[in-house]
């Protein structure tokens, strides 16, 4: 549970705390706020933006590769929310959602093989 969250500092114990409560405060805006589904993007982003403070405001990680990694996460999921974002009734051209699509398609490829590349460069350097 503490893996890679560096334990001699007191208050980086408080990161899984506040990570379940994130992800559990996730799942129930899910299900609370199915009928208004920008309200729910715009708490998604609020609570990423908080998340990111979170993360900056104390060293919590052993390595900065692992701080970075964390932190790319969260700019790049605020990104898709950003996308889910224009999917609310504020795009009406089909080429310019199609378009949006493709970005949102794209940013979470990417988001993808970026966390794919860091697993395998620290896994090749640990079998060394």
């Amino acid at each position: 549970m503490y893996a890679g969250i560096d334990t001699e500092n007191t208050f980086a114990l408080s990161y899984s705390i506040v990570f379940l409560m994130r992800r559990s405060l996730f799942c129930f805006f899910t299900f609370a706020m199915f009928e208004i589904p920008g309200i729910q993007t715009h708490v998604f982003i609020f609570s990423s933006v908080m998340y990111t403070i979170y993360l900056n405001s104390t060293p919590f990680y052993e390595t900065k590769l692992m701080n970075f990694q964390e932190n790319l996460n969260e700019t790049i999921f605020i990104l898709i929310c950003y996308h889910l974002v224009l999917f609310g009734n504020l795009v009406d051209n089909y080429d310019t959602l199609t378009m949006i699509g493709t970005s949102l398609a794209s940013t979470c490829a990417a988001m993808l093989a970026i966390n794919f590349l860091i697993i395998m460069v620290v896994n090749a350097g640990q079998s060394r």
